[in-house]
C-alpha cells in the first residue's frame, strides 16, 4: 500500500497535491475529443486520489501510525487544490479538467458525480448545487440513464463510446450523488430507469453502455457487464437504503421511493453481525423505519431516515448502544410522518424510444408552499400524481384534473422555448395538515 501510495504522490506534476492525467494516465475518459493533450488532470482522478490519500491515513492508522500526519496532509492539501481548481460558484458548474494552462475545462460532464457522492467537495458551493441541477436535466439525463458527456455540449456524439454514450455504471454514481445531494427524486429516475433496462434485451442483463440518443445498447457494448450491473446495485444498496459506515459506525439512510408502501432488506450483513430492516408506509402516509436483529446476532446500525418535503419527524427510538447491552427491544427505529410526493405518470421504456421523461430536478417545502422545479420537452402535457397531506389552497404551473382523496391528478403543460428542453415550475401553496 506504501508503494502504491509513493507512485501516486510521483505522479503531481505541477505540485498542488493532485495527481495528474499527464503522468498517472487514463481516468476518465480513454478515447475521444475530451481526452485532450492539454488536460492535466481531470475531475475523476482528483476526486479518487483526494479520498485515497485519506484512506491511506485510516489504514495507516492500523500499521504505521508515524505515516498518518503524512497522509493526512496528502488528503488535505489535494481537498483544498480541487475545491478550488474545480469549482466554479459563479457558473454554477464543476469543471471536468484543469487544463495545462490552468484554466478550466467547462465541458458539462456525469463524472463529477462521483466526488459529490463520495463527500470529497466542501459543503455551501453553488457549484455543487449546479451540478445536481445538470445530473438531474435532460442533458446529461436521457430516459434510460447518464450521458458521460451533456447532449448540449458541442462535442456530443451519441455512440461515441466517451463523448455521449449513457453508461449504466455513470447513471448509478448519478443516483449516488442525487442522494447524498437531497434529490431523492431525481435519483429514483435513474434508479428506475436501470432496473427497467434489465429486461429489455438480454433478459436480466445490463449491457455495457447505451446510445445517447435512442434507447438501444450500442454496437461496441458488451451484452453482460458486471461493471454495468453495479451501477444499480450499488445504487440501491448505497443510495436507496441508504447504507454508509461513518466513524466506526453503520448508518442507515433509506428513502422509500414513491408509491411503494413497504420495503424490505433481509440479512444485511456488517462486520460478522446480521440483521433486517423494514420500512413501512401506513393509509396515512406515515412512514416506520425499524432495525430487528438475525437470531444469535445483532447489527449496531443508526438509522437516520430523511426527510420528505413538507414531513417531519414523529419518533425516535431505540439505540446502537441496545447491542451492547443484549436488548433486542431497544433497536434503533423512526417514524416520520406523511410529506408532499410527486409520481409523475409514464409508459414503460421501449427499445428504439427518444428520450421524453419529465425530469424532476428538486422538489422542496417552504413555508406554505411546496416548489418542483420540472423539466419537460416544450408543448408536451404531462401528467401527475400529487400526495398532498394538507389542505390545497391554489395550484400555480398545472391544472388540477382529478382528485382521490389527499391525491390529485394534475396536467402540466411545459411552455413553449427556445430549446427541445425546457424549465418549468409546479407550486402549491398548502394550508394545515389533514386528519
Amino acid at each position: 500500500m506504501r508503494q502504491a501510495y509513493d507512485y501516486c504522490v510521483s505522479t503531481d506534476e505541477d505540485g498542488d497535491g493532485l495527481m495528474d492525467n499527464t503522468k498517472a494516465g487514463l481516468a476518465a475518459v480513454e478515447t475521444g475529443t475530451l481526452r485532450s493533450r492539454d488536460v492535466l488532470t481531470d475531475v475523476f482522478l482528483g476526486s479518487v486520489w483526494t479520498e485515497a490519500a485519506a484512506a491511506m491515513g485510516d489504514l495507516a492508522a492500523i500499521a504505521d501510525a508515524s505515516f498518518v500526519p503524512t497522509a493526512q496532509a496528502a488528503a488535505d492539501k489535494a481537498r483544498a487544490s480541487l475545491n478550488r481548481r474545480f469549482l466554479d460558484d459563479g457558473g454554477r458548474r464543476i469543471d471536468f479538467a484543469v487544463m495545462k494552462d490552468g484554466k478550466g475545462q467547462a465541458e458539462p460532464t456525469v463524472w463529477p458525480a462521483f466526488g459529490i457522492w463520495r463527500g470529497v467537495f466542501d459543503d455551501g458551493h453553488r457549484a455543487v448545487d449546479g451540478q445536481l441541477d445538470e445530473l438531474a436535466r435532460a442533458g446529461l439525463g436521457a430516459d434510460w440513464g447518464a450521458r458521460m458527456l451533456s447532449k448540449e455540449s458541442k462535442l456530443y456524439q451519441p455512440l461515441s463510446y466517451n463523448n455521449g454514450a449513457s453508461w449504466p455504471f455513470l447513471t448509478g454514481w448519478s443516483a449516488l450523488a442525487l442522494y447524498k445531494g437531497g434529490r431523492p427524486d431525481a435519483a429514483w429516475q435513474y434508479l428506475e430507469a436501470l432496473s427497467e433496462l434489465t429486461f429489455l434485451e438480454g433478459r436480466g442483463y445490463l449491457p455495457e453502455l447505451f446510445s445517447g440518443d435512442v434507447l438501444r445498447s450500442i454496437d461496441a457494448a458488451v451484452p453482460h457487464q458486471l461493471f454495468a450491473t453495479t451501477g444499480f446495485v450499488s445504487g440501491v444498496m448505497r443510495g436507496l437504503v441508504g447504507l454508509e459506515e461513518r466513524e466506526g459506525e453503520l448508518r442507515l439512510a433509506p428513502h422509500l421511493p414513491p408509491g411503494w408502501d413497504f420495503l424490505r432488506v433481509k440479512n444485511l450483513r456488517w462486520r460478522g453481525a446480521r440483521g433486517d430492516l423494514e420500512i413501512r408506509r401506513d393509509a396515512e402516509g406515515t412512514v416506520t423505519f425499524q432495525m430487528s436483529d438475525r437470531a444469535g446476532s445483532c447489527l449496531p446500525a443508526v438509522v437516520d431516515p430523511p426527510i420528505p418535503p413538507g414531513a417531519d419527524t414523529l419518533n425516535v427510538w431505540g439505540s446502537i448502544d441496545a447491542c451492547e447491552a443484549g436488548r433486542p427491544q431497544g433497536r434503533p427505529g423512526a417514524s416520520v410522518n406523511a410529506g408532499i410526493t410527486l409520481i409523475p405518470e409514464q409508459a414503460p421504456l421501449r427499445l428504439g424510444d427518444a428520450s421524453q421523461r419529465l425530469r424532476i430536478i428538486e422538489a422542496s417545502v417552504d413555508g406554505a408552499f411546496y416548489t418542483a422545479r420540472l423539466e419537460g420537452l416544450r408543448r408536451r402535457t404531462y401528467r401527475v400524481r400529487l400526495d398532498v397531506p394538507f389542505t390545497v389552497l391554489s395550484i400555480e404551473g398545472g391544472r388540477e384534473t382529478g382528485h382521490d382523496g389527499r391525491v390529485r391528478t394534475i396536467d402540466i403543460t411545459v411552455p413553449d422555448g427556445p430549446s427541445e428542453w425546457v424549465d418549468c415550475t409546479l407550486i402549491v401553496r398548502i394550508g394545515a395538515r389533514l386528519k
